[in-house]
């Protein structure tokens, strides 16, 4: 910033004395914790005669305080200038004042067209729709990040629930209620906040404030585990699910358009790739730190690393502020779908890409609804088959199915550069339907491989779907993310059906839902490949991007 060389010192001791009202309350907010928690043990009351009030009034004789003994801390104080020489600053700043309200608004200024920041130049990015491939990778690494974080928070999440569920000594049903108040975030961030706020405010703003959002979700953990309040919690789950749906609404359309279109399927597969390899790492990191978490005063500790988590979004939150991301102006986005004429045809009077956009929002609501079944089904498949079949323990068989998911998204990509998308859809969701009906008619060990294969083959469902309906949108590309994003909310009937399968007729039973899901999903890769108006309009073309 181009400030005085006090200024910049200012505002430096400022900021570091922030930090350290950070840490001190990070102390005193544990201290405290130790307290409650120590009451909870041995159900002490509140100590009589202990005045709140009495102490806490200190704090408003502060600043008269200092501003009697230490004046220049409060305002400004020149005590060795006399009053004329006081009088005659006051009347030169007074026109200085007065000649820079009087200056005509058309008189030329210096005005540097991009500052520096802490020593680094600020560029002006092209906008979304203008880079090329070379040009994109950069804002891509950053989304990339972004990608494995929230993957690591929700198999954080994952492996949390049953343990607090068992120390709070409440029900299954309460934690299919912790989960689908998570994915009932997803609804309502989108919908409520992102997708206007993208709009509006660009991406850029957009990820700074889901990440604030996310971060006051991480941080009210702390208080939900010391108390082991279940409301708490759900306040919790739901915040940081709003937080991630905003996330997910900016990344997923900037990850579509971030570059050449003929590219785009293999962008979003290949960036959210890493959102599963950071699930395995956070299965693998959490399976240490929950192996001992017993009762309340273990279940405590685990908000460190909840603490650690939201201090890293409150970084990156900063880094996505002195960082220029490309954006992309409805506009821009416009022109480009008119380019291709195959996206101005119509199917019985309706353009073709409301069909592929309305369909895509169907079948990817069962899609999300089989995902979500299959994957809470394999855990409880692990215990359902149980016996000497299950030779690992049931974290190692979540970082194998995280890790052939991540896997199956990798080969994706790499696929895609040989065959359209629109096969590879239809691919992988007959062999997760497959799969899922062979785990409802073997048992043992092959139960688990074949529950362990519809994790394999479901991975590149989700991200190819996403890329291919945000073809062609246009101006509507930004509301069709937050759309297709909404759409998760589905998953919180997938956990349900899941449940009610299972107890009227077992765990394995409960994949025959998946498998009617995911028959419902084929709908859209079988329009996509049979309709001819369709295949033209997602089939990709070469430099499909505004050249300079």
């Amino acid at each position: 910033m181009r400030l005085p060389w006090k200024q910049k010192l200012i505002l430096v001791i400022a900021f570091s004395t922030g930090f350290g009202v950070i840490v001190v309350d990070v102390i005193r907010t544990a201290f405290l914790q130790n307290a409650v928690i120590a009451r909870r043990l041995t159900n002490n009351p509140k100590p009589d005669g202990y005045d709140t009030t009495y102490h806490a009034s200190v704090s408003f004789i502060l600043k008269p305080l200092a501003d009697r003994f230490h004046p220049w801390i409060i305002r400004d104080v020149d005590k060795g200038a006399p009053a004329a020489s006081q009088d005659s600053t006051r009347s030169t700043r007074a026109g200085d004042m007065m000649a820079a309200l009087t200056t005509p608004l058309g008189q030329p200024t210096e005005v540097q067209p991009y500052i520096t920041i802490f020593g680094i130049s600020e560029f002006k990015p092209a906008s979304l729709p203008r880079l090329n491939n070379k040009k994109s990778l950069p804002p891509l690494v950053f989304i990339t990040i972004i990608v494995a974080l929230w993957g690591a928070t929700y198999a954080l999440l994952d492996g949390l629930y049953p343990k607090f569920i068992a120390i709070a000594g409440l029900s299954e049903l309460h934690e299919l209620g912790l989960r689908s108040t998570y994915w009932s975030g997803y609804f309502f961030g989108p919908l409520f906040m992102g997708c206007r706020l993208l709009k509006t405010s660009g991406y850029r703003n957009t990820f700074i404030t889901a990440f604030c959002i996310y971060s006051c979700g991480t941080f009210l953990f702390w208080p939900s585990g010391v108390l082991t309040s279940y409301a708490a919690f759900v306040v919790s789950n739901l915040i940081v699910g709003f937080g991630l749906g905003v996330l997910e609404t900016a990344s997923i359309s900037f990850i579509t358009i971030c570059g050449p279109l003929e590219n785009c399927e293999i962008r979003v597969t290949l960036v959210y790739a890493f959102w599963a390899f950071g699930g395995a790492i956070s299965y693998t990191f959490e399976a240490a730190i929950l192996r001992s978490v017993r009762d309340v005063v273990s279940l405590a500790n685990i908000q460190w690393v909840f603490l650690g988590v939201a201090f890293f979004d409150v970084l990156l939150a900063v880094s996505f502020w002195y960082v220029r991301l490309p954006e992309a102006s409805d506009e821009e986005l416009e022109e480009l779908a008119n380019r291709r004429e195959d996206n101005l045809r119509k199917v019985a009077g309706i353009p073709v890409t409301r069909w592929t956009l309305g369909l895509s929002l169907f079948c990817g609501f069962f899609l999300q609804a089989a995902s979500e079944l299959a994957r809470n089904g394999t855990q409880a498949l692990v215990k359902a088959v149980g016996g000497r079949s299950v030779r690992l323990e049931l974290y190692e068989y979540r970082v194998i199915g995280r890790v052939l998911y991540g896997a199956s998204r990798l080969l994706t990509a790499l696929s895609l550069r040989f065959f359209k998308p629109r096969w590879l859809l239809l691919a992988v969701n007959i062999g997760a339907m497959v799969s899922a009906i062979l785990c409802t008619k073997v048992t043992g060990l092959a139960a688990i491989i074949m529950g362990l294969l519809v994790e394999f083959f479901q991975g590149g469902g989700y991200p190819l779907t996403r890329a291919i309906s945000l073809r062609g949108q246009g101006r509507h590309t930004k509301t069709a993310g937050a759309l297709l994003v909404a759409v998760l909310v589905a998953a919180v009937f997938g956990i349900f059906l899941r449940y009610v399968a299972a107890v009227a007729h077992g765990d394995q039973y409960s994949y025959n839902v998946a498998v009617a899901s995911w028959s419902v999903s084929t709908i859209f890769p079988l329009y996509l490949n049979l309709v001819p108006a369709a295949r033209k309009q997602v089939d990709p073309v070469l430099n499909e991007y505004l050249h300079e």
